[in-house]
C-alpha cells in the first residue's frame, strides 16, 4: 500500500471527527436526531426513509436491520446530487466495488469487481433482467441510463442461493416507479462540457385512468475527446402499471439503448484503433397478486437482445505486417438473446417470511467474424460464422425467521444448465440487534459462476472453447457490524474470507504465428480475504463527511500479477436542504498490476471531482436548477492502459415541473 495515500486517508478521518467533538460543547447547535418511535432503519442508515426496505437479499421486502449480507443502497437523490452521467461513476464511489473503467472517459466502457472477484462473477440486474453478456458473463454498464434509476441495491459476496450464478455479488438496478397521481411530474435536463460532451434527458410520470406510466428519453454525445475517442448514446425507456384491483396489478417495461458510436481511441502500443456499435432492446411483463392476507404471487417474463459490432483497424505502425497500414484488422459481430420466465411466492406468517420460486432461462449467441489481411495471411478465412445456445432452470427457497433481537435467514437454490450441469447453493445468515442503533451480521454461503459461452461452446478468433469446464465455486464467510452508538457518527465495517475452487485460468499457445488460448479449471483452491470500513458524520452547519476504504488480499497471484487490491473513497458534502448542494469527492484505487502486464499503467494519487447544484428559481409550477462539475480537479493520472482525461468542466440546467 502506498504510505502517502494511507496517511492522507487517516488525516481526513481525524479532521472529520474534530468539528463534531466541538459540537458537543456548543449548546446552541442542534444536530438532526431520530425520533424514538422511528423504525429500525430510520435509526440505522440512516438519512433517507426509502432505504428502510430492500428486496435483493431474499427477493421479498425486508428491513435492512435483518439483512445478514454486506449490502449498500444508493438512492436516486444521491445519484442526482453527483450529477452522474453513467452507472460506473456512481458505483465508483461505493466501498467494496472495484470499477474497471477503460480510460474513465465520458461514456467509457466499464466493468465491476466486488471484493476481489472477477468481472464475470458480478451479476448486474435491471428490472430483474440479467445485464451480463452471454459470451463472457461480464456486465458492461454504460448502456444503462442513470436517470431511470430509483435505487441500486448491492450485495457484496455470493448471492447464488437467491439469484444463481453470482459468485462475487449482485448489483440490482431498480427503476423509477410509474406515476401514482394524475398530476404529471416532469424533469428536463441538459449539460455541456469540454470535449463537446453533451447530455440531454427528459422524463415524466403520471396516471391516467387505470394506466400508470413513467417515460424517459435521453441522448449523450461527445466527439472531441482524448486520443481520438468518441461516444454517442441514444436511449428510451417506458414503464406501465395497470392495477386491476387493490390486490392484483400488471406491470410492463420496455427500453432500448442505441450506441452507434463508441470509440476507445488509439492504442499505439498495439497499433490498433477500436470502434464499437451497440444496440440493446429489452422488456418485461409481470403480474403481481396478493392471493391471501399472507401470500403474494408474482409471475414475470423478460427479454433482452444485444447486438455488438466491434471493429479493429490498424494505425499504420506496421506492427503486424508490412502493408497493413490503416486497414481492417478484425471485425467481430455478436447477436445474443436472453429470455426468462419467473414465478415467485412470498408467504409471511407470525415470525416467518418464506420466499420460494423458480427461474427458467434460455440464451443464444450468433457470431460473425471478418478477418483482415494479417489474419488471412495466417490461414484464417475471410469470414467465419458460429452460434451457440443454452437452457437453465433454477429453484430456490429461503426463510427469514425473527426471534427477538436475532434474525436467522437460511436459503437454498438448485440450478441446472447444459453448460456446467447442476449446482446446489446453500446459505445461512444471522443478525443480532442488541439495541436500536446497532446491528451485527454474520453469514456463510456457497456460490458459483457459470463459464461464458465463449469459454465453453462458441469458437472465437483467439479463444478455443473448452466444453469440459466446470463452474467456478466459492465458500464465503462474512461478518460485520453497523452502528450509530457514537454521537454524530454512522460506522459500518465488515470482513470476509473466500475459498474459490475450479478457478478459471487461460493457457496460451501459438499456431501459425497467431496466439490462441483456452480456459481450464485450476486444481488448487484460491483464497482471498479482506475488509471494508465506512464512517459518515451527521450534518454540522450543513457539512458532512463520508469516508470509506476496502482491501483485498489474494492468497494466489492473480492473472494480472496482483497480490492485493485496495480503494479509498471520500466525499465532503454541503447541503442546506433548500437551494444549494455541493460535493467534493475523492477516489483512489490500486490494482497492483505486474509491470509486465500493463507497463504504462498509472495510479498516481486521488482523483478529485467537484459537483455543485444551485436552485435558482421556484414557483408553484416548476423549479429550475443549475449544476456545474469539475472532473479530475487536479489533473491526476489513474488508468490501466488507456489514459484518463485530465481536468474538464461542464455545466447544465435541470427543470422540474
Amino acid at each position: 500500500m502506498r504510505l502517502f495515500n494511507l496517511k492522507t486517508f487517516l488525516i481526513l478521518f481525524l479532521l472529520s471527527l474534530f468539528p463534531f467533538s466541538m459540537a458537543q460543547s456548543e449548546g446552541d447547535i442542534k444536530l438532526k436526531s431520530k425520533p424514538v418511535e422511528a423504525s429500525d432503519m430510520d435509526v440505522l442508515q440512516l438519512y433517507y426513509p426509502d432505504k428502510d426496505l430492500v428486496v435483493t437479499s431474499t427477493r421479498a421486502p425486508k428491513s435492512l436491520a435483518q439483512i445478514a449480507e454486506n449490502m449498500t443502497i444508493i438512492t436516486a437523490k444521491e445519484i442526482e446530487d453527483m450529477n452522474a452521467h453513467n452507472l460506473a461513476e456512481v458505483l465508483d464511489r461505493v466501498t467494496g466495488i472495484f470499477v474497471s473503467m477503460y480510460s474513465r472517459e465520458f461514456g467509457a466502457v466499464s466493468f465491476n469487481q466486488i471484493q476481489g472477484a472477477e468481472e464475470r462473477h458480478t451479476l448486474v440486474l435491471l428490472d430483474g433482467i440479467p445485464w451480463n453478456k452471454l459470451a463472457d458473463n461480464a456486465a458492461e454498464t454504460n448502456s444503462i441510463p442513470v436517470a431511470i434509476i430509483d435505487r441500486i441495491e448491492i450485495i457484496k459476496g455470493p448471492a447464488s442461493s437467491v439469484w444463481g450464478s453470482s459468485l462475487g455479488g449482485v448489483i440490482n438496478v431498480i427503476t423509477k416507479p410509474a406515476g401514482e397521481t394524475e398530476k404529471p411530474t416532469t424533469i428536463f435536463s441538459a449539460s455541456y462540457g469540454e470535449g463537446n460532451r453533451q447530455d440531454y434527458r427528459a422524463e415524466t410520470s403520471s396516471r391516467t385512468g387505470k394506466l400508470w406510466y413513467y417515460l424517459y428519453a435521453g441522448r449523450q454525445y461527445a466527439d472531441n475527446l482524448m486520443d481520438s475517442r468518441f461516444f454517442e448514446n441514444n436511449n428510451a425507456y417506458a414503464k406501465f402499471k395497470i392495477p386491476f384491483s387493490q390486490d392484483v396489478s400488471a406491470n410492463f417495461t420496455m427500453g432500448t439503448t442505441n450506441i452507434p458510436k463508441i470509440g476507445l481511441g488509439d492504442q499505439p502500443d498495439f497499433d490498433l484503433k477500436t470502434d464499437s456499435d451497440w444496440h440493446i432492446y429489452f422488456g418485461t411483463a409481470s403480474l403481481d397478486a396478493q392471493l391471501t392476507k399472507d401470500l403474494n404471487m408474482n409471475l414475470s417474463l423478460n427479454y433482452m437482445k444485444r447486438k455488438i459490432d466491434t471493429v479493429y483497424t490498424t494505425l499504420g505502425f506496421n506492427v503486424y505486417k508490412e502493408g497493413t497500414s490503416k486497414e481492417l484488422f478484425l471485425d467481430q459481430y455478436s447477436d445474443d438473446t436472453r429470455s426468462q420466465e419467473k414465478i415467485k411466492f412470498a408467504w409471511k406468517k407470525a415470525n416467518h417470511t418464506i420466499v420460494a420460486g423458480g427461474d427458467f432461462e434460455q440464451g443464444k449467441i450468433d457470431k460473425t467474424v471478418i478477418y483482415g489481411r494479417y489474419y488471412r495471411s495466417t490461414g484464417q478465412p475471410a469470414k467465419a460464422d458460429a452460434a451457440s445456445d443454452y437452457d437453465e432452470i433454477g429453484i430456490f427457497i429461503n426463510d427469514t425467521v425473527e426471534m427477538g433481537k436475532f434474525t436467522l435467514t437460511p436459503g437454498l437454490r438448485y440450478n441446472y444448465n447444459d453448460i456446467g450441469g447442476d449446482f446446489l447453493s446453500p446459505s445461512l445468515g444471522a443478525t443480532y440487534q442488541p439495541r436500536k442503533d446497532t446491528v451485527f451480521r454474520v453469514s456463510a454461503s456457497k456460490g458459483f459462476s457459470i463459464p461464458g459461452l465463449s469459454y465453453t461452446k462458441l469458437p472465437g478468433t483467439s479463444l478455443d472453447p473448452n466444453p469440459d469446464l466446470d463452474p467456478e465455486t466459492v465458500w464465503s464467510y462474512q461478518g460485520g457490524f453497523e452502528t450509530r452508538i457514537l454521537p454524530y457518527l454512522w460506522i459500518k465495517s465488515s470482513v470476509f474470507y473466500d475459498e474459490v475452487s475450479d478457478t478459471l485460468y487461460r493457457k496460451k499457445k501459438i499456431v501459425n504465428k497467431v496466439v490462441t488460448s483456452k480456459y481450464y479449471n485450476q486444481e488448487d483452491i484460491s483464497r482471498r480475504n479482506g475488509f471494508e470500513f465506512e464512517v459518515e458524520t451527521d450534518p454540522f452547519h450543513n457539512f458532512s463527511l463520508l469516508l470509506g476504504t476496502s482491501y483485498v488480499r489474494f492468497g494466489t497471484i492473480t492473472t494480472y500479477g496482483s497480490t492485493e487490491n485496495y480503494t479509498y473513497n471520500g466525499c465532503l458534502k454541503y447541503d442546506d436542504k433548500k437551494s444549494f448542494n455541493a460535493q467534493l469527492s475523492a477516489h483512489y484505487i490500486s490494482w497492483d498490476y505486474a509491470e509486465i502486464q500493463f507497463p504504462s499503467a498509472r495510479f498516481d494519487d486521488f482523483i478529485f471531482d467537484l459537483s455543485l447544484t444551485k436552485k435558482v428559481y421556484k414557483n408553484r409550477l416548476f423549479d429550475t436548477e443549475l449544476f456545474f462539475n469539475v472532473n479530475n480537479l487536479f489533473d491526476i493520472l489513474q488508468y490501466r492502459d488507456l489514459k484518463n482525461p485530465l481536468r474538464w468542466v461542464e455545466g447544465g440546467v435541470r427543470i422540474k415541473i
